[in-house]
C-alpha cells in the first residue's frame, strides 16, 4: 500500500484514480466503515466534537442518571455508571448511511426509537432527535476523528488497489 508523506500526496492520488472511488459501491464501503468506527469509538466511551478531531471522553453522567439506569437496566452493552451513549443501544445501533451517490456518503442515526423517550408533543423521539440532544448536552460522537479519517484513507486506497489490480494496470 502506497504511503503518503502529506495530505495532498493523498489528495494527488485520490485525484489521479478518483474514477474508481465515484461509485455507490464504494462510497457503500467507505460509509459502512465510518459508521462502525463511529458505534465502536462511542461504545468505549469516546466522542469526537467535529471532522478531524481528537477523540475525548465522553461527558460523564450525572448520578441521577446512574441511578435511573441502575433501576430501569441497560444494555449489555455498557454499564450503568459508562458515558458510552448505549442505555439501551438503539441509538448507536441504529447509525447507517442516511445519503450516498457515486461522490458522496453520510452516516447517522436513524428511524424511530421503540419505548422510552417522547417529544414535547408526545411523539416517539427518533434516534436523530435524541443524537441532537445528546451532542447539545456535551457528548458529541457523530463526527470521524483524525485517526479514524486515516483509517478510511486506507480503505480508499485499499479499493483503488483493488479495481487496479482487476483493471491490469
Amino acid at each position: 500500500m502506497p504511503t503518503f508523506k502529506s495530505p495532498k500526496d493523498f489528495a494527488t492520488f485520490i485525484k489521479k484514480n478518483i474514477a474508481t472511488l465515484e461509485t455507490k459501491e464504494s462510497m457503500k464501503i467507505l460509509a459502512e466503515l465510518a459508521a462502525e468506527l463511529i458505534r465502536k469509538r462511542t461504545r468505549l466511551g469516546y466522542g469526537v466534537e467535529t471532522l478531524g478531531a481528537a477523540r475525548k471522553k465522553l461527558k460523564p453522567l450525572d448520578e441521577d442518571y446512574v441511578k435511573i439506569r441502575k433501576r430501569k437496566g441497560v444494555s449489555n452493552q455498557t454499564t450503568s455508571k459508562k458515558s458510552n451513549l448505549t442505555s439501551t443501544g438503539q441509538l448507536l445501533d441504529s447509525i447507517s448511511i442516511t445519503k450516498l451517490s457515486g461522490k458522496q456518503a453520510s452516516v447517522g442515526p436513524t428511524g424511530s426509537r421503540e419505548g422510552g423517550a417522547l417529544t414535547k408533543d408526545g411523539d416517539a423521539l427518533t434516534n436523530s432527535e435524541l443524537a441532537e440532544f445528546v451532542t447539545e448536552a456535551g457528548r458529541p460522537f457523530n463526527n470521524l476523528s483524525n485517526n479514524e479519517l486515516k483509517q478510511l484513507q486506507q480503505m480508499a486506497v485499499k479499493i483503488i488497489e483493488e479495481a487496479l489490480k482487476k483493471s491490469g494496470a
